[in-house]
């Protein structure tokens, strides 16, 4: 399987230059239409007209030269995905994309990381990948990094295992997302354990406040209208990232 990176953020940024009005939004759809014939499934998710702190946003992104970084990721693990089924597919197309969490916005971050890491379908059913980095974070080039690799990790898991549907499943994806992108974390022994024992009750859960509270913790889902689960701040995906440090080859997983 390749991996090929179709550059965007310029273009995006390119559309900050212009005044905030119809003239702004034509460009934007124009830019789609370009990629009809590729079915450009990722640029559905950017706001073209959100305010001007998403333009100094992809000024960030465009810092870090973080599409070149994107592709020196998905260089070094290339050869690491030659050997896949061919049925997966010749090719995933990766785009980066960046969204709006600022402000009255933030509600949509923990919901749309939930979504991608539930089911990637419709970008997958077009070869997509797509990064996604947010409006309110200042990334490095160690977060275009991991942030590319995540994502690729995701796409290959649910192309082999289908949608993540329960808890269980999102956090044996998450652990393995983890270990693929080196991003473990290893926390306290009692803490992991604490963690263990507070999410297993939900390992077969799937609805969505659930899902959401046991990744994410009480805060956010009672924010967002759900119950509390007694689960900290990130619980699940702390947990996911100490486990990870224990994870064996997650290319390998792929294949259980």
């Amino acid at each position: 399987m390749w991996l090929t990176l179709v550059p965007v953020l310029g273009a995006l940024r390119r559309l900050y230059d212009m005044p905030r009005n119809t003239a702004r939004f034509d460009a934007y759809t124009g830019l789609v239409r370009l990629g009809e014939a590729d079915a450009f499934t990722p640029l559905a998710d950017f706001d073209p007209m959100a305010p001007e702190y998403m333009g100094e946003a992809l000024d960030t992104l465009l810092a870090v030269d973080a599409e070149r970084e994107a592709v020196e990721a998905l260089r070094q693990i290339g050869p690491r995905l030659r050997g896949l089924p061919a049925e997966w597919g010749e090719e995933l197309r990766v785009m980066l994309m960046l969204s709006d969490d600022a402000g009255d916005m933030w509600a949509r971050r923990p919901m749309t990381e939930l979504n991608m890491r539930v089911s990637q379908r419709g970008l997958l059913a077009q070869h997509w990948v797509s990064p996604r980095f947010w409006s309110s974070d200042t990334p490095t080039t160690s977060d275009v990094r991991a942030t590319t690799l995540a994502a690729v990790y995701r796409a290959l898991y649910q192309i082999s295992y289908g949608p993540s549907k329960t808890v269980a499943g999102l956090l044996q994806q998450e652990r393995r997302t983890v270990a693929f992108a080196g991003t473990g974390e290893s926390l306290p022994p009692e803490e992991e354990a604490a963690l263990r024992t507070a999410v297993t009750p939900y390992l077969a859960s799937t609805d969505e406040g659930t899902q959401i509270a046991v990744l994410f913790g009480d805060r956010i889902a009672v924010a967002l209208g759900y119950g509390a689960r007694g689960i900290p701040e990130r619980g699940g995906l702390r947990l996911a990232a100490s486990e990870a440090l224990r994870e064996r080859d997650p290319i390998a997983s792929l294949f259980d």
